[in-house]
């Protein structure tokens, strides 16, 4: 049975109204429909910006080239506040789409938020999506971007410590980095910031099979976890599953935030168990009656998505002070 039901009434009007105006069917669309659909940004002025948030008017916004390991490049913009000095810290934010889908500047109204309330740098990485660069691409590029801020060029002339965030697809790429990181002797990472984050690919969990949700359907699950696994890595590969690491231990301080009408809540309610378990400092926080992705609109949430924005921003900002204080 669905859990739309459980949703406000406003809520459910707009997700309703959105879902049909998204509706399309990805896997028919020819190359070049898909890319012309990948690079789509909704604007960011009235009336959309009464549902997604305002951008914040005082932050600089611009783009850099980020080297890869393969010797391209990615396209990441950066997102800085007016009172950020040359040690401020740096949030490197991947943003959500299925691996498929979505791109930074879609995610201004909550990346200029986070710039401005932590005095802090954000890099958004428009890292490779599937199915024209299927897993683990993604995971490569959003790591290499974590170490290429980690080497402080001189570009982001931002000295303060390093914390990941992302939504969703963002936020299993910011699970796996953490563990990378960790394994890879990285850059120190502060924190992990994961929004209702994927974290089990092999859909075992019993949220993972709801078919009819808000936002993300089963329809919309099947495409972009065949499209990302479209390459031949397996879905209990860590790479793509951080839930399957090895260990789980030592890794940054976490907060983990699902939905309740989400069909990825019970992986991310596991997944932040499993981080406690290991000894990780997390917070595990579930938002009663919101669907998939209810952060990117909180003009229709009552409240509850600036309440998560703010969540993750004092998390941030604590983990962002015990690291100045641990140096």
């Amino acid at each position: 049975m669905s859990r739309k039901s459980l949703m406000p009434l406003r809520v459910r009007a707009f997700t309703t109204v959105l879902d049909r105006v998204r509706r399309r069917d990805l896997a028919a669309m020819s190359p070049e429909e898909l890319a012309r659909e990948q690079a789509r940004v909704l604007p960011s002025k009235p009336p959309f910006s009464l549902v997604t948030g305002a951008v914040e008017p005082t932050v600089r916004t611009s783009t850099v080239q980020v080297p890869m390991r393969d010797g391209s490049t990615v396209r990441a913009r950066v997102v800085r506040s007016a009172a950020a000095g040359p040690d401020a810290p740096v949030v490197v934010y991947y943003h959500g789409g299925g691996w498929v889908l979505g791109n930074p500047p879609g995610y201004d109204p909550l990346t200029s938020f986070l710039a401005h309330e932590l005095d802090a740098v954000v890099v958004a990485p428009d890292y490779r999506k599937a199915p024209q660069h299927p897993a683990p691409q993604a995971a490569h590029d959003a790591y290499d971007t974590l170490t290429w801020v980690g080497s402080r060029p001189a570009e982001l002339d931002a000295s303060g410590p390093i914390a990941v965030a992302g939504d969703s697809a963002g936020g299993n790429l910011s699970a796996v980095v953490s563990i990378l990181a960790r394994d890879l002797d990285g850059p120190a990472v502060a924190g992990q910031g994961l929004i209702y984050p994927a974290t089990d690919l092999t859909r075992s969990h019993p949220s993972a099979q709801w078919r009819d949700e808000a936002v993300l359907t089963g329809e919309a699950m099947d495409y972009f976890l065949a499209a990302y696994l479209g390459g031949g890595v397996e879905a209990t590969d860590p790479i793509v599953s951080p839930l399957f690491a090895d260990s789980h231990e030592g890794l940054p301080p976490a907060l983990v935030q699902t939905a309740e009408c989400d069909p990825l809540l019970d992986e991310g309610v596991h997944y932040a168990q499993v981080l406690a378990d290991a000894g990780v400092p997390t917070r595990a926080t579930t938002y009663v009656g919101m669907p998939h992705g209810f952060a990117s609109f909180p003009g229709v949430t009552g409240g509850l998505g600036q309440q998560a924005r703010v969540e993750l921003a004092t998390s941030l900002r604590d983990w962002f002070e015990r690291a100045r204080t641990a140096r």
